[in-house]
């Protein structure tokens, strides 16, 4: 009995000593984290039926004002490594990347139907304010298209947009960008230092 009443004064007494022994004046005590240093957040996460895109490096805006440059990824599909790409500039140099390997070459003028079309889109707005098509997409076995666009204003003014859509979204997209799409869809892949 005695050691049971001991016991209940021990445990009764020791939280407050203990207590009492780490607020002591004069010790320092962990501050508490201010609000720019805490740690903020980030979601990582990607929707998981999007591939993730390996960033390529941007072309360089070519020499100018009025001048830009478009970028048009294919990647996905059934067969995953059938990704290309082609890049156009307004001085008419094209960039051919496939799995066949990669080449360039040069059109004399440019291309003035791609300048009008970049002009049409950029005034009817690219739609980059709602959610992309392609991320609303549901198809695992759709290729995925990635349209890029940098350039200077004809005042020098940096400026850049990109849509992204598969089979079953391009419907969604603004009709001035699906115009220039199908524009630089339209261009000769066919490089002449692969022809034989």
């Amino acid at each position: 009995m005695v050691r049971t009443g001991l016991s209940l004064i021990v445990l009764a007494v020791a939280p407050t000593v203990l207590f009492a022994q780490t607020n002591k004046p004069g010790v320092p005590t962990q501050a508490p984290k201010e609000a720019e240093n805490a740690a903020t957040p980030v979601d990582y996460a990607i929707p998981g039926n999007r591939q993730v895109y390996l960033q390529r490096s941007q072309a360089e805006i070519p020499e100018g004002n009025g001048t830009w440059v478009v970028a048009l990824e294919t990647s996905g599909g059934l067969v995953q490594s059938s990704r290309k790409s082609i890049t156009v500039t307004s001085k008419g140099h094209v960039t051919i990347e496939d799995p066949g390997g990669a080449c360039s070459y040069d059109v004399e003028g440019g291309f003035p139907e791609i300048d009008r079309l970049i002009g049409e889109a950029n005034e009817a707005g690219w739609g980059e304010d709602i959610l992309q098509p392609a991320l609303t997409s549901f198809c695992h076995d759709c290729q995925l298209k990635k349209l890029r666009l940098n350039g200077r204003s004809a005042s020098g003014e940096a400026y850049g947009h990109s849509a992204y859509w598969d089979e079953t979204t391009l419907a969604r997209l603004r009709k001035e960008v699906v115009a220039l799409y199908r524009a630089v869809e339209k261009i000769n892949r066919e490089c002449p230092q692969r022809e034989r």
